[in-house]
């Protein structure tokens, strides 16, 4: 049932205003900060039943860490996809992994 799942956005700018301030700096920095990876598994809000992440990433040290935040940090479960850019779209030109776990139970899978 789609009734079933829902999904949110919560802008940087509302959802933590101290740190959208630091964009600008963020930006000419360049080079990515410890708090972009954080950012990734805050849970602004729960819902009733169980929260999902869906998340990308580029370096392949990556995937094992962000299991083991979003494990932390409550999800029920975790799709960590190698997508373009690090987002979640599959790239044309190599292969896409993803990693992914369920909280009920104890599992990790690379599937490529």
């Amino acid at each position: 049932m789609i009734r079933a799942v829902g999904w949110a956005y919560v802008d940087q700018r509302y959802a933590c205003p101290d740190l959208h301030q630091l964009v600008d700096l963020r930006s000419r920095i360049v080079k990515r900060p410890f708090l972009t990876t954080l950012e990734v598994c805050w849970l602004l809000f729960w819902v009733r039943k169980s929260t999902h992440l869906v998340t990308g990433y580029v370096h392949k040290p990556y995937p094992p860490i962000y299991a083991m935040l979003a494990r932390r940090a409550g999800f029920a479960s975790a799709a960590i996809v190698r997508g373009v850019e690090g987002g979640v779209i599959a790239s044309l030109n190599q292969p896409s992994k993803l990693l992914r776990f369920t909280a009920d139970r104890d599992n990790e899978e690379n599937l490529a």
